[in-house]
């Protein structure tokens, strides 16, 4: 009975799927923008070139998250 409980309340805390897509595609994004500025300090094109990577694949996943809690996941 008690492990019934605690599920439902970690389903009341958890954040929704559309919420954990944003938030992580968000972060990918502060990371890719540090990323391309270190590899634009440093010289570095493999830097600069994975950062921009980050934040294009951070993009798609806040696109994702706004689509998901559009349909109401």
């Amino acid at each position: 009975m008690a492990l019934t409980t605690g599920k439902r309340l970690l389903a009341k805390i958890a954040p929704k799927d559309s919420t954990r897509d944003r938030i992580t595609g968000l972060a990918k994004q502060a990371k890719g923008r540090v990323e391309s500025a270190t590899g634009e300090l440093a010289g570095s094109l493999r830097l600069k070139v994975k950062g921009a990577a980050d934040q294009a694949e951070g993009e798609v996943q806040t696109r994702i998250g706004a689509l998901k809690k559009a349909r109401g996941r």
